[in-house]
């Protein structure tokens, strides 16, 4: 494994060797990868459909936040 002092950014990295496996143990992590693959699918799908009702609360809380306050916002010419 090669890291970046500076930026600790990794650089390179060579997974260690396994030992030769079995058809049948081969076959066993494919199928085993795949479960996993669909599980953080599933897990992904479920934060992003969460996310969207969150940004709506927050959106929704903002809304209310400037419904309350009657002082009209700032334009780029009033920074000057």
């Amino acid at each position: 494994m090669t890291v970046d002092l500076d930026t600790g950014a990794l650089l390179a990295h060579t997974p260690p060797r396994k030992d030769h496996i079995s058809f049948e143990e081969a076959v066993h992590e494919v199928e085993t990868g795949k479960k996993k693959a669909a599980t953080k699918f599933e897990r992904a799908m479920e934060e992003r459909s969460r996310q969207s009702e969150i940004l709506e609360k927050k959106f929704k809380k903002a809304l209310e936040k400037t419904a309350d306050d009657a002082t009209p916002p700032e334009t780029p010419f009033d920074l000057d």
